[in-house]
């Protein structure tokens, strides 16, 4: 629903940036990768210097396993303020060292606890991003990447996550989430 609403609003408006990119994270979370960089392209295009779209093409590029181009993509000069999203980068790179470092320094301080389990995830390191997952940080926005996104597929089928999910009251809606993704795989491309 989410996809097809941001699609249709991007329609409706397709000289907004925000409304494009916002497209392109939905289509990344439901793991369509391509899809999605063709609408972030679509966003950069209408606003060169998005901090968004931007964040969500590195996102795109090394969730779609093309950790060259993500790495190019941060290093290059441009106004890149996602620093979760880099160390998420890194991670995924086999840049271990330089993404724990960056974690490190950033802290937990407006780090969304989604953002930093994140690196914990693409490490493969469960303990640290279960250790992160602390049941008082999680909020709506925590909630989608812990449901849909692709980052945290491997961490749903931990025992820790269904109880982190009773813990928080959530194991009735991520059943129906889970529900969703199922009978829409085919549709997602995965």
């Amino acid at each position: 629903d989410a996809i097809a609403a941001c699609g249709r609003a991007a329609e409706l408006d397709p000289l907004s940036s925000r409304i494009v990119d916002n497209y392109a994270l939905m289509l990344i979370l439901a793991g369509r990768f391509e899809e999605g960089l063709k609408q972030v392209e679509r966003a950069l295009s209408l606003e060169p210097e998005s901090r968004q779209a931007t964040a969500w093409k590195v996102l795109a590029l090394a969730e779609s396993g093309r950790f060259s181009e993500a790495m190019t993509e941060v290093e290059r000069p441009h106004p890149f303020q996602a620093p979760a999203i880099l160390a998420y980068a890194l991670a995924r790179a086999g840049r271990k060292a330089e993404a724990l470092g960056l974690l490190a320094k950033l802290g937990t301080e407006g780090v969304a606890v989604e953002n930093r389990a994140s690196v914990h995830a693409a490490l493969r390191d469960w303990d640290a991003c279960f250790a992160t997952l602390a049941p008082a940080d999680i909020n709506a926005n925590s909630v989608v990447h812990l449901f849909y996104s692709p980052i945290f597929d491997p961490v749903r089928t931990d025992l820790r996550f269904a109880r982190l999910l009773a813990t928080i009251g959530l194991t009735r809606e991520h059943d129906k989430a889970q529900a969703w993704r199922t009978r829409h795989k085919d549709a997602e491309g995965r």
